[in-house]
């Protein structure tokens, strides 16, 4: 069995209302449509921040000026998948631009402003633990975990390990 790696970027959003940005996915392994941060997958020889700019801007339209920082970064190993990802989430402190999809994959079908409350009840119905548990664990406050490590098994069981 042969692991292929991906490495994959996100960004937390907000605007001056402290409201975060989140943007509608198209349903995939048999989920539903799921809101989340917008990011996702580095293309071949492209680094994780080059890769952040790109997704954010395909996503939402919007050009990032400043990243603040690293907020946390999740290493998912899926054996049922044959998947290695290490998910890096940055804050954005500044950026520009209107609204708007310009998702080449079509992944993206909505996007939206939510009061960090409104936010978090949608996450939880986020079907992937991965997403959702460390993007909810940081908005509500609990900044004191950076990096989130889960395993999958081959049966789509997956564990998050201490």
């Amino acid at each position: 069995m042969t692991i292929k790696k991906y490495i994959i970027s996100a960004g937390l959003i907000f605007n001056k209302k402290n409201q975060i940005l989140l943007v509608k996915h198209t349903p995939e392994f048999g989920s539903d449509y799921y809101w989340t941060v917008p990011g996702g997958s580095a293309n071949e020889n492209e680094d994780k921040i080059t890769a952040l700019l790109r997704e954010v801007k395909e996503e939402t339209g919007v050009d990032i000026c400043k990243i603040s920082k690293l907020v946390y970064k999740v290493k998912h190993i899926n054996y049922k998948r044959e998947w290695d990802h290490d998910i890096y989430t940055y804050k954005i402190d500044n950026w520009k631009g209107d609204l708007v999809i310009n998702d080449p994959d079509n992944d993206t079908v909505d996007l939206k402003w939510f009061d960090i409350d409104k936010a978090i009840n949608v996450l939880k119905k986020n079907p992937f633990r991965v997403i959702k548990e460390p993007l909810i664990d940081y908005l509500i406050g609990k900044e004191r975990i950076k990096n989130w490590d889960y395993l999958e098994d081959k049966n789509g069981k997956i564990a998050r390990i201490l």
